[in-house]
Formats: structure tokens, C-alpha cells, sequence
């Protein structure tokens, strides 16, 4: 994720410190920078002058003080593990400006764990990202219990600066808003296959086919708005006690067991090769972008 925060950054100008805890980190951050600015070029995204400016305004460093002593906005995104991001807070916090804003682009950990070692939790938050950062603009903003609310006006303001679009929680959750939404759906997903009611394919299709084609044009709330609550208080009512229940889907389990979990192992509820796993990408990635050029030509 932190490459494809960087581009976002680096695309609106923002000179941006890319920061990796080995040269070997930083190559392989720079390769997948530059497969994702081909493709953005490839979608007509970016031309090759603004790669190279895109490119100029990121610096690669090893110097964790060379990049935070200087930085207003600090996004850490290193792996879940709750220990190595109390330990590089901890280290950013002693390095960092007084005004810097730390954040995490964590999916799942909440502020109050994250910080809870630094002294000064006024200038924290999470910054929630959704991959592919690059081209999904929503940002999700979760608030610590003592984050100012000049803290969240500013960061606000810059993430907007960026073309994003964020949203801001008040209080924390496990899971945030998109996760736990994700998660909803994937877990009746997972029922309607394993119940073999639908195939994966055709669950998937009911999605990208169907309820997600409204849903790239207004939210849930804006679509059910339409029909009427009073019809959805029926349907709720009807369905809501049918809908899966399970805390540990079977088998999600038995996939995870059998290692057929995705294009890591080229396996999971279809069979992948290296073409289709790029087609795959790139048909996300033009779909993201036909979608983001829709929201431009209805922008007054």
C-alpha cells in the first residue's frame, strides 16, 4: 500500500520521503511504482512527462530521520503486527516535528493500540487507504480519543489536496466502516457458495453485474432511500433472521488449509496464471479509472 499512497501523493505535486527499512525494501517499491505508473499510462491516467514528475517527486531514504524530521503528514504502512508499529511510533514520535501528523494506513488495529506508547496523541490518527490507493479515492479518518479537532481539519484538508476523498469516524470500531462492510458481504457470500445455492462466479457476478454497478453511483442508504423504508422494514423483517450467522465460515477455513488462497498460489475459488492475474489487475484498474473520469464530467 505504501507505494500506491506515495503516487498519490507524488500526482498532486507533493514531494514525499518513501521511506524502507532496507535498500532491498526501496528496489522493490520502486518496481512496483513504476509497473503501476505504466499501467496508469497504458489507461491514459498519467503521460510519460508526468511519470517523470511523478517519479522526481519521490525520494527514496533508509534515513528514518531524514524523512520524518521534516514531514507535516507522517502515513505509516508497515504489516499488522501491533508491536512494530508501537516500536516505529515510538521512534517517529522522538523524530518527528511537534506540529507532524502521525498517522496509520492499519486496516484492523485501532488508535487507542497503536499509539498508546507515544506521549503526545494529539497529532494521530488513522488513515485507512483502500487498494489500489492510487485510484480509490476514499480514505477512511479514525480519530484517537485525544486527537484535536485542528488535527483532523488539517489532515482533511491535505488529503483532499490529493484527491481524495475522506470520510471520518468519531468514535473506533473494529474493522472501521469498509471492512466490517466487506466483511457483511463476503460472509453471506461465502454461505450462498458453500450452501451450493450460487457458484463463486455467479456470486461475483451478482456484484460487479448487479448491486455493485449502483453502488459505484450513490451509497446503500441513497439507493434503499428509493425504495422506501417502509418496504425495506418488510424485507428486513423477513430476511435479516435467514442470513448466515457463522463466526468461522467452513469454507473460507478449509481454503486457507488447503492453500488455495488466490494469486499467491495461483488457486483459490478460480484457477489463475500470471496473463489472467494481470487482466484481472488491469480490468480493476480501467474500471477504477472509467469510473473516477465519470465523477470528473459530473463535477460542476
Amino acid at each position: 500500500m505504501g507505494h500506491g499512497i506515495s503516487i498519490r501523493f507524488a500526482m498532486h505535486g507533493f514531494r514525499v520521503f518513501l521511506h524502507g527499512r532496507s535498500a532491498d525494501s526501496l528496489h522493490n517499491a520502486y518496481i512496483r511504482i513504476n509497473k503501476t505508473l505504466e499501467l496508469l499510462n497504458d489507461l491514459n491516467v498519467v503521460t510519460h512527462n508526468q511519470k517523470t514528475d511523478i517519479l522526481n517527486n519521490i525520494k527514496p531514504t533508509t534515513n528514518l530521520k531524514e524523512c520524518v524530521s521534516v514531514s507535516d503528514l507522517i502515513i505509516e504502512s508497515i504489516k499488522e503486527d501491533i508491536e512494530q508499529k508501537q516500536i516505529l511510533f515510538n521512534e517517529i514520535s522522538d523524530l518527528s516535528k511537534p506540529t507532524s501528523i502521525l498517522t496509520s494506513n492499519t486496516s484492523s488495529l485501532m488508535p487507542k493500540m497503536l499509539f498508546a506508547k507515544i506521549p503526545n496523541k494529539k497529532n494521530v490518527a488513522v488513515t485507512h487507504y483502500i487498494n489500489p490507493a492510487v485510484l480509490v479515492p476514499l480514505v477512511e479518518i479514525v480519530k484517537h480519543e485525544e486527537t484535536t479537532e485542528d488535527t483532523i481539519l488539517r489532515l482533511t484538508d491535505i488529503l483532499k489536496a490529493t484527491g481524495s476523498q475522506p470520510i471520518i469516524l468519531e468514535k473506533e470500531t473494529p474493522g472501521f466502516v469498509t471492512s466490517r462492510l466487506q466483511s457483511a458481504l463476503l460472509r453471506e457470500a461465502l454461505w450462498l457458495v458453500e450452501n451450493e445455492i450460487a457458484s463463486a462466479s455467479d456470486v461475483d457476478k451478482a456484484i460487479s453485474h448487479g448491486l455493485g454497478r449502483r453502488w459505484a453511483s450513490a451509497g446503500i442508504f441513497e439507493v434503499l432511500e428509493l425504495a422506501g423504508w417502509d418496504l425495506l422494514s418488510i424485507i428486513a423483517t423477513n430476511l435479516f433472521p435467514e442470513l448466515s450467522k457463522s463466526d468461522t465460515p467452513k469454507l473460507l477455513n478449509e481454503k486457507v488449509k488447503t492453500n488455495e488462497i488466490g494469486i499467491k498460489t495461483k488457486k483459490g475459488f478460480y484457477e489463475w496464471t500470471d496473463d489472467s492475474i494481470y487482466e484481472l489487475r488491469h480490468k480493476i484498474a480501467k474500471g477504477l479509472v472509467e469510473i473516477q473520469n465519470w465523477d470528473l464530467q459530473k463535477s460542476p
